[in-house]
């Protein structure tokens, strides 16, 4: 989450009535003790374990919740792992390890040893622990290197930290898969009895079981063996992970009503987000006036949001002057939270209906409307009901109507107040934030091909590229911001990507003003020159590359089983218009090589991948029209194949090379 200020006060409530009600109570085994075998030997591997370079041998976090005896609660943490690596690039991975220190009150045991190849035990030296400062989160972390690391060794490391009691409480998660197999993975949640957790396991992860033991319950989540996972095209890596999600449920000796709900979480952040002090409120009024938006809603909102990513910028910070309205007001900048705010007071004094949505990127983690975790509570935007359209306030490249395509396709929680005669009822609700279609991210190409009198390798050459949606937000934004031999490097390299050697004589650059909209007007560049990289000489023959004019393209030819689902950054079309003349004399062999159909319907008879490719001939020029699209996001099970065949197909277009013959070899 953005801003843990709209937790402290519900937090510290819940902290003090579990203090309250809490029973004290100790163990013979809790974490504090927590240590590793003594003089351990290396672990025997077998000959199929000695291919891997790494395997993770061991992986433990475990979270403990108890009272002291002062029945104030605590929690302590531990991470222990060990990792036998086989190679350089194992090695650079494992040995550095960094210990995160936020929401940390003390660390009570750090270790950390190799064992080498042939049984030796090098120990960590402590005074090569350093500590780090990260000046974004404002939080810091401990750092160090494993020493004596080499190949056919293994790397060991464990730490304990006392944690604030609040710390997780309203979710936490863990990660348990890397891109090495894992043979021992093990997540253990301890708490009073009172304290009921809830825990789920996602990407078919072994499933929770519960322990009651005397005045505590133990949740654990174990696996043998955890499989490596792949990196693979059309996946999100980080989401297709292993890992666990937790939060405190109930408090069984409070009022045994659920804790940490999405209704809690919405009351709190609208609090957070919408109370704005006196001066706050002046200022905003006085800024307000100043940007005179006017017209309807839409105008509104385009008008308050062009005047704040264009006069404001994000900063972090944790002092006041970043939090309030009036501070930022004066000062022209705040962090996430507090230009959320000035948001909302403008667009309040606009009297235009919003909500406000919090989700997550799914490219790293899903939404789960199902589980309550504040820990999904990571990035804003706003809704507008009316118009059924999004805004991302702390992305400046992006304007109304787009927000960062993995928000997309997605759940959300939205905020929805309801005013009543005493006060504002404000209650959460779980809702699919749908991705906008591919109409809308294009990136179309239309190349005029002209080949030369004398020697056909020299083409003359009119190339024009015109993206919209999010393949112009990729450089449309910045474009005004760049100095003009910038401007003029950039244009040349935009549309030299077709053609790797082209010599441009001219270029042009259209829809490039400040705050403007690729929804509304595509990024144009168009260009004139010559370039010779696509046709080469073969005896009496010419070889025209006709697909490497669309340039580079994804291949999905595996024989390996697919490991992980498909999922597309966002929907998106390619239209390419390829022109080119029939020199005098030669006619192409293999036109017809042009010629490919690839389609897939859902099951409501709607096209959802297309790739299609097909050609004219009039007047001594052959048309060649291709046209590919991706409506859907995801892919399921039963829909890989035709997927890949359409994917495929363009891969097999960008292979075509047309034979330019003699007529007189007929």
């Amino acid at each position: 989450m953005k801003s843990n200020r709209q937790l402290i006060n519900y937090t510290s409530v819940l902290i003090l009535l579990l203090v309250l009600s809490g029973k004290a109570w100790a163990e013979d085994y809790n974490y504090r003790t927590y240590n590793w075998e003594k003089n351990r030997k290396k672990t025997e591997l077998s000959d199929s374990d000695r291919k891997e370079s790494a395997i993770i041998l061991k992986d433990f976090k475990g979270m403990e919740y108890d009272y002291d005896l002062k029945g104030e609660l605590n929690l302590h943490t531990v991470v222990h792992k060990i990792i036998w690596v086989n190679t350089d690039e194992a090695i650079e991975t494992y040995n550095k390890v960094y210990v995160p220190l936020w929401d940390v009150d003390d660390i009570l045991d750090l270790r950390a040893r190799t064992v080498k190849k042939d049984g030796t035990i090098i120990e960590l030296d402590k005074n090569n622990i350093k500590e780090l400062k990260n000046d974004e989160t404002g939080g810091q972390m401990k750092i160090f290197a494993i020493e004596g690391v080499e190949t056919d060794s293994e790397i060991e490391y464990f730490y304990i930290l006392k944690k604030k009691a609040t710390s997780n409480l309203y979710g936490g998660r863990e990660y348990f898969q890397t891109s090495f197999p894992t043979r021992n993975a093990k997540f253990e949640l301890i708490s009073p009895a009172n304290l009921e957790f809830k825990v789920k396991s996602y990407n078919d992860f072994a499933a929770p079981k519960v322990i009651e033991e005397g005045d505590r319950k133990i949740i654990q989540v174990m696996a043998d063996k955890v499989e490596s996972l792949k990196k693979e095209e059309f996946a999100t890596y980080n989401a297709n992970m292993k890992r666990v999600e937790y939060k405190l449920n109930i408090n069984a000796e409070g009022s045994k009503e659920p804790l940490y709900t999405w209704d809690d979480a919405a009351k709190r952040i609208f609090e957070n987000i919408y109370t704005v002090s006196e001066d706050g409120y002046k200022e905003s009024k006085k800024l307000y006036k100043e940007i005179k938006p006017k017209g309807a809603a839409k105008q509104k909102i385009k008008a308050i949001e062009n005047y704040i990513k264009t006069n404001f910028s994000i900063q972090p910070g944790y002092e006041d002057a970043y939090y309030l309205v009036e501070k930022i007001i004066e000062n022209k900048y705040g962090n996430e939270t507090g230009i959320m705010r000035l948001y909302a007071c403008l667009l309040n004094l606009a009297k235009v209906e919003h909500q406000l949505v919090l989700t997550t990127d799914r490219s790293e983690t899903r939404f789960d409307g199902e589980f309550s975790s504040w820990k999904y509570l990571e990035n804003y935007v706003f809704y507008f009901p009316k118009t059924q359209k999004y805004l991302a306030p702390n992305k400046p490249e992006l304007r109304y109507g787009m927000i960062p395509f993995y928000w997309t396709n997605n759940q959300g929680l939205f905020i929805l107040p309801k005013e009543s005669k005493k006060e504002t009822i404000v209650t959460g609700k779980v809702d699919f934030i749908a991705p906008l279609a591919s109409a809308v991210s294009f990136d179309n190409l239309t190349i005029d091909v002209e080949f030369g009198k004398e020697e056909l390798e020299n083409t003359n050459l009119k190339i024009e590229s015109k993206t919209g949606g999010y393949y112009a937000s990729n450089i449309q934004p910045y474009f005004p911001f760049l100095e003009q031999e910038q401007k003029d490097k950039v244009a040349k390299e935009w549309i030299g990507r077709y053609v790797p050697d082209a010599e441009f004589s001219k270029v042009e650059v259209f829809n490039t003003e400040k705050n403007i909209s690729p929804l509304e007007k595509p990024f144009i560049v168009s260009g004139v020159g010559k370039g010779s990289s696509f046709v080469e000489s073969a005896g009496s023959k010419y070889l025209f590359k006709l697909g490497s004019l669309i340039g580079p393209q994804v291949e999905m030819y595996q024989e390996n089983t697919r490991q992980n689902p498909i999922e597309n950054d966002f929907n998106r079309v390619y239209d390419r218009t390829i022109t080119f003349n029939i020199p005098e004399g030669y006619k192409f062999k293999n036109l017809d090589d042009i010629l490919i159909d690839k389609k897939h319907t859902n099951s409501e008879g709607k096209k959802i991948y297309v790739f299609e490719s097909k050609y004219t001939v009039k007047e001594g020029k052959v048309e060649v029209r291709v046209v590919e699209f991706y409506d859907q996001i995801n892919c399921s099970k039963e829909d890989i194949l035709p997927f890949r065949g359409v994917v495929n197909a363009a891969a097999d277009f960008n292979k075509i090379t047309l034979v330019l013959e003699p007529i007189s070899e007929n």
